[in-house]
């Protein structure tokens, strides 16, 4: 199984996965918009 036929764990849909990012920790996917607070874009460069 890809990262790509994973869902968001909050929403639990499966599309934008360009919008996707994944939890290093627990290895769960989110979209930047399902966060809270919610990101208007992926970050540049490593980030934690």
């Amino acid at each position: 199984m890809t990262y790509l036929s994973e869902q968001c764990i909050v929403c639990r849909a499966a599309t934008d996965e360009e919008k996707m990012l994944v939890c290093e920790r627990c290895e769960d996917m989110y979209h930047i918009y399902c966060l809270d607070p919610p990101l208007a874009s992926i970050p540049d460069g490593e980030w934690y």
